[in-house]
């Protein structure tokens, strides 16, 4: 009996012994187990932004779902540039990028870096086309880790030109040769402002002022009847490159004569007939209006009527102007009462300039 019992105390002896390796067994083959790769994770080929902007990228399907992700990005993919205060464009795209969990998406703050492919104006270096960061994917799951690249593009942004308008992308306004300088405000998103300066390259007729492109009044000298076109390009400059920016024409057109009368332009000599005496209550119908360089001469409307130097009402419509021609028509009205009766007729160029000359009717 004694030895039975023996016998049975080694056999659990022995089984425990043998359980016991092969439990250490098992965990040394996992210590010895090969790393597993991480999958292959696909992003978009190529994502924009506009500068001042912030580009979002949800992640891959699968990914954020369940389970706590840890998103680590680098740079090695982008060639590096070292800028003035020390910092690099690597350092700069990881600041740039980061991981928002209740979104379950990837964000890239484009106020932190540059447009792509810009090159600088004090260096002349180039930036790459693209930034490219390298995204890696771990989660709690083991069978959740993954790799991908984000790879994308920063655009500029643009600058507002007050008065401007806008022709394929390209800003331009009309203005007169004058004597003074044209002036036209510049602005830009906040964000897009924080951090730049204004920029104008050196020009002989443009520069930037306080927030403003100015055009000085010499672009007109010695040009005669011909338009005078100057093309430009105000930016907003951070670090030396162009965050911002927006091609300018401005075209300068000829000194508008606009008067009733006579203007002989070979001899420059003009001859007013704005101020005409007719009989109270009759119908009248005016001359046409100088407008010269008649090139420029587009439509004509009624801007106000005064009595005595009072505002009038014209009621009924008894003063009208001709579109086409900008000749002053007076109905026959018996609510008419004697007085100096000036009408102020706007006419509106082929470039969009608003004139003003008057007439004065003297009725009695």
């Amino acid at each position: 009996m004694a030895k039975q019992m023996n016998l049975n105390n080694y056999t659990r002896k022995a089984w425990i012994g043998l359980s016991f390796c092969f439990v250490l067994l098992t965990a040394c083959q996992k210590d010895n187990a090969e790393p597993k790769e991480p999958a292959t994770v696909s992003f978009p080929e190529k994502s924009t932004v506009t500068y001042g902007e912030q580009l979002r990228v949800p992640l891959p399907e699968g990914y954020g779902n369940g389970g706590t992700v840890q998103v680590d990005f680098s740079a090695d993919q982008t060639k590096d540039y070292v800028f003035s205060d020390g910092n690099t464009l690597r350092q700069k795209l990881v600041k740039a990028a980061r991981y928002d969990a209740e979104q379950h998406a990837i964000f890239v703050d484009s106020r932190l870096l540059y447009p792509t492919g810009t090159s600088s104006i004090t260096s002349a270096e180039v930036l790459p086309s693209q930034y490219i960061w390298t995204v890696k994917l771990s989660t709690n799951l083991e069978q959740d880790a993954g790799l991908g690249y984000l790879h994308v593009t920063v655009d500029p942004a643009a600058v507002n030109i007050e008065g401007a308008e806008q022709d394929a992308g390209t800003a331009f306004a009309y203005g007169l040769y004058g004597e003074v300088e044209s002036a036209f405000a510049l602005s830009a998103m906040e964000d897009v402002k924080k951090g730049a300066d204004w920029y104008l390259p050196v020009t002989e007729f443009a520069a930037v002022r306080e927030g403003k492109i100015v055009f000085d009044a010499s672009v007109s000298e010695s040009k005669g009847e011909e338009e005078t076109v100057v093309n430009s390009q105000p930016s907003l400059v951070k670090d030396g490159f162009v965050v911002a920016s927006t091609p300018f024409r401005m075209i300068f057109i000829p000194k508008i004569k606009y008067l009733f009368g006579q203007y002989y332009p070979d001899l420059d000599i003009t001859i007013d007939y704005s101020t005409v005496h007719i009989g109270l209550s009759n119908g009248y119908l005016s001359a046409a209006p100088v407008f010269y360089p008649d090139k420029y001469k587009s439509t004509f409307r009624l801007k106000a009527v005064e009595k005595n130097g009072v505002p009038f009402a014209n009621s009924g419509d008894i003063f009208e102007v001709e579109e086409s021609s900008g000749k002053v028509r007076v109905k026959p009205s018996e609510n008419l009462t004697a007085g100096s009766y000036k009408v102020y007729v706007e006419a509106v160029s082929s470039t969009g300039l608003v004139f003003v000359t008057t007439l004065t009717l003297g009725m009695s």
